[in-house]
Parts: structure tokens; sequence; C-alpha cells
């Protein structure tokens, strides 16, 4: 079976799910489609602009910059500045 694996890193994104007869079913899971293949949750996702490490898929944290630039962070690379300036644009709660 094909298990069409991430562009990035080679996991397997497809799944297989047996069904109540025995036949077997491939799924997607935790992937996202690119023009040339499939890329994974973690590879799919954004380099934090301040650890240069890769965010997982809907936990980055944006804030557009005095250019007018979205960087995106992890929570925990937030300096207590762009914790503020992150309040402030409605990225997260006081």
């Amino acid at each position: 079976m094909i298990n069409d694996p991430c562009l990035d890193c080679g996991t397997p994104t497809l799944g297989v799910m047996t069904m109540a007869d025995g036949s077997t079913l491939g799924i997607g899971m935790n992937r996202l489609s690119f023009d040339d293949g499939w890329r994974c949750g973690e590879c799919a996702g954004y380099e934090c602009d301040g650890c240069g490490k890769n965010i997982y898929l809907d936990e980055d944290i944006n804030i557009v910059n005095a250019n007018g630039y979205n960087d995106k962070y992890h929570y925990d690379c937030l300096t207590p500045e762009l914790k503020l300036i992150a309040i402030e644009q409605g990225e997260i709660d006081e």
C-alpha cells in the first residue's frame, strides 16, 4: 500500500483503518496537501521567529510586526513585551 510519506521527514501520512468486515481502508491522517505531495502536521507548521524551531500546526502565535508582516512564535518563546503585543492584537488572552 502507498503510505504517502511526508515530503520533509518521510513519516507516513496515510493510515489504515480495519473495517468491521475485515477489509482495510486507507485514511489520511495528520497531513496537509501541497502541490508536490503531502506534509505531516509537524513539518507543515511554521518556523518560530523566536527560536527557529518548527511550530506544530495551529499552535503558532501570530504577531503583526512594525512592517506589517506576521511573525510567528511558540507561546513559550514570547518575551513579556511580545506577550503584551499579542494580547493587544487578540492572539492570546490576558
